[in-house]
């Protein structure tokens, strides 16, 4: 199907973005004399970059999924009727992870855009200095040293 506009802005506020590869994505507020809101104007240029993003909001074109995939816009492309497939799986590799690290990583690097690299370190060493306290940090260690699946609780 189509992501447009507000479709598209919805996706650019998710994690992970995965697509069909018949499917098309775009943002053509433009024709009607309007900017992407939602956020559209300020995460596509942090996820595609500056150019692209310009060419995308100012055309009001509609990417195709290879083009869309080759620009960083999604990081998964799947055929419709594997599509489920694809996301469930995404979501189970991630629903294995500690949350607290998942949660740590993703502000880390969203942070990463509105900070100097030197306040970016120092907010990762931070991070860092409490996920090593952590039980799931313990339980990740032991897991790996005793060859099995971690259990995660998210503590």
């Amino acid at each position: 199907g189509y992501a447009l506009g507000g479709g598209c802005g919805i996706a650019l506020a998710c994690t992970v973005r995965v697509m069909s590869t018949d499917a098309r994505i775009g943002l053509p507020e433009v024709k009607l004399g309007v900017l992407p809101g939602g956020g559209g104007t300020q995460r596509l240029p942090r996820i595609v970059g500056l150019g692209w993003a310009l060419h995308i909001a100012l055309t009001a074109e509609f990417l195709d999924a290879e083009t869309a995939f080759r620009i960083g816009l999604v990081t998964k492309l799947a055929k419709p009727e594997e599509l489920m497939e694809a996301c469930t799986e995404i979501a189970t590799k991630l629903a294995e992870k500690p949350p607290l690290a998942v949660r740590a990583i993703e502000q880390a690097m969203r942070a990463s855009f509105d900070v100097n690299s030197h306040r970016g370190l120092e907010m990762e060493r931070q991070l860092m200095a409490t996920l090593l306290s952590t039980e799931d940090h313990h339980e990740g260690i032991r897991a790996f040293l005793e060859k099995r699946k971690a259990n995660f609780k998210g503590k």
